[in-house]
C-alpha cells in the first residue's frame, strides 16, 4: 500500500486497490470451498468428492500470487486514468481513455496466465495443487474481468477528484469536458 500512496500520491486509489483484491482472493476462496471442501464439481477435476477441508498452505499461497497479479492491473489502469487527468481529461473521459487502453493489456494478460495455469495444474496432479491451480485461474479471471473492467471503473468514476486526493492532481491543469484526446 506504501507503494502505491508513494507512486500515485493518493490515500483512496491505495485503499481501494486493497480492497478490490481482497473482493477477488474472496471470491477466489468462496469457489475454492464450494468446489472442493463442499464437493459441488469435484468431479470434473479428478476427486471421487468433497475433500471436506481445504489444504492450509493454498489459500497463503493464493493470496500471495493473486495479491501481486491484481497489483499489476491495478496499477496499469490507475495510472492511466491518473496520466490523463493530468493532461486535462475529466474524471470521467479519463476513466473512459485509461479503460480503453489498458483493457486490451489487461485480458491478455489474464489469458496467458490462465493458460498457464491449466497447463502447469492440469493432469494427474495433487490435490492440493489442483485446489491451488484452481484458485489461482478463478482469482484471475475474476480481477481481470469483473474487478478491474466493471468494478474498479465504476469506484474510480464515482469518486471523481476524490480518486486523488490529497495529491494526486498537484500542479495537473483544470479538468475539463473537452472529448477524448487522440
Amino acid at each position: 500500500m506504501l507503494a502505491l500512496l508513494i507512486g500515485l500520491r493518493s490515500l483512496f486509489a491505495a485503499v481501494k486497490a486493497i480492497l478490490l483484491n481482497l473482493l477477488s482472493v474472496g471470491a477466489s476462496f468462496g469457489a475454492l470451498v464450494i468446489v472442493f471442501q463442499e464437493g459441488h464439481g469435484s468431479k470434473l477435476f479428478g476427486l471421487d468428492g468433497p475433500t471436506g477441508s481445504v489444504y492450509p498452505i493454498v489459500p497463503i499461497l493464493a493470496f500471495a500470487i493473486v495479491f501481486g497479479l491484481s497489483m499489476d492491473y491495478e496499477v496499469f489502469l490507475v495510472a492511466r486514468v491518473l496520466e490523463e487527468r493530468r493532461r486535462g481529461l475529466s474524471e470521467r473521459a479519463a476513466v473512459v481513455e485509461g479503460l480503453a487502453r489498458t483493457a486490451g493489456l489487461i485480458h491478455e494478460r489474464c489469458g496467458n496466465y490462465d493458460c498457464r495455469i491449466h497447463r502447469i495444474h492440469g493432469g494427474k496432479l495433487s490435490g492440493s495443487s489442483k485446489c491451488l491451480g484452481f484458485t489461482l485461474a478463478v482469482a484471475v479471471f475474476i480481477d481481470a474481468t469483473v474487478v478491474r473492467m466493471v468494478v474498479g471503473p465504476a469506484l474510480l468514476q464515482l469518486a471523481g477528484d476524490w480518486n486523488w486526493w490529497p495529491f494526486g492532481l498537484y500542479g495537473a491543469p483544470a479538468a475539463s469536458e473537452k472529448g477524448l484526446v487522440p
